[in-house]
């Protein structure tokens, strides 16, 4: 069991972690990684926790336009899924789409997602290493390898379509 894991993979969780992985792993001359506000898919739907962002058809998602990792969250706040894109909006729209309310459009999910949470990189290769880190610290129920390499075949497509 990696060292960061518990049975309780909260919100908070992600940001110890990312505060963790900041400190041992990452150089100290880089700006330090932030967790973005809490993005609700149902905001229709009543919830205890604060959200910063509100699911709107025409509302980018947090860190749209950069590479980095994303975190789904049941109604519960705790950890479904950790994923990685080239560029944010893009991937999590491949996953969620709707007009008043949020729509899962991909996966069969084990919870309902109904939070999401960003974090930014300058590079996509350490979205790699960070996503990599994540799930073995947390090891969230949805990540499994099959799922991972298909996530990878999907984004090298996405970012390189046959015949381009």
């Amino acid at each position: 069991m990696a060292s960061g894991m518990s049975k309780n993979n909260h919100f908070e969780s992600v940001r110890n972690t990312l505060t963790r992985y900041h400190n041992e792993w990452r150089h100290p001359r880089l700006t330090p990684l932030a967790v973005s506000g809490i993005y609700d898919l149902r905001p229709n739907e009543p919830t205890t926790f604060e959200v910063q962002h509100r699911w709107h058809q025409a509302e980018k998602w947090p860190n749209s336009d950069f590479p980095g990792i994303y975190f789904v969250f049941n109604k519960d706040m705790l950890l479904l899924y950790v994923g990685q894109a080239s560029i944010l909006g893009r991937r999590l729209s491949q996953w969620f789409r709707g007009t008043e309310q949020c729509d899962q459009l991909r996966g069969n999910w084990r919870g309902s997602p109904r939070f999401v949470a960003t974090v930014r990189v300058d590079r996509h290769f350490e979205a790699l290493s960070l996503e990599g880190f994540f799930i073995d610290e947390l090891q969230p129920p949805e990540n499994t390898s099959l799922k991972r390499i298909a996530q990878i075949v999907d984004d090298a497509e996405a970012e390189h379509p046959p015949g381009s």
